[in-house]
């Protein structure tokens, strides 16, 4: 099952990732009118990835939220979502999404093995 990729992390793994966390949003904090487009992007990638392992997935959906709304044609971002909407319990809105990551980047063969995966936890046969 889908949810059981999810991991749990040691005592010392969390203060790491909690850590590591604090650091990306200090960076956050210091973004001007000149930082770029791609390095938002990323850092809310990095910081949607550490709040995810910490079990914050309400976090980690609004910071990847906030990702997207910048670069909605973002296929990776897109497929990221899908599988912590997911992790998260809403399979149909996962689905939605790995879709339309699959619009963008067809030939991605990892996104069609996350579609595949979805519908078989759905039950849909395919």
């Amino acid at each position: 099952m889908i949810e059981r990729a999810e991991m749990k992390l040691s005592t010392n793994d969390f203060a790491f990732v909690n850590k590591r966390l604090t650091g990306e949003q200090e960076k956050m904090s210091k973004w001007t009118e000149k930082t770029s487009t791609i390095d938002k992007v990323d850092l809310y990638f990095l910081i949607a990835a550490d709040q995810r392992l910490l079990g914050e997935y309400g976090k980690a959906r609004q910071t990847l939220d906030l990702a997207i709304a910048i670069d909605p044609k973002n296929s990776n971002l897109l497929q990221i979502y899908s599988s912590l909407l997911a992790v998260m319990g809403d399979k149909d809105s996962a689905l939605s999404y790995i879709n339309k990551a699959i619009e963008l980047y067809p030939l991605e063969d990892n996104y069609w093995h996350w579609k595949i995966d979805l519908e078989k936890e759905r039950g849909i046969k395919g």
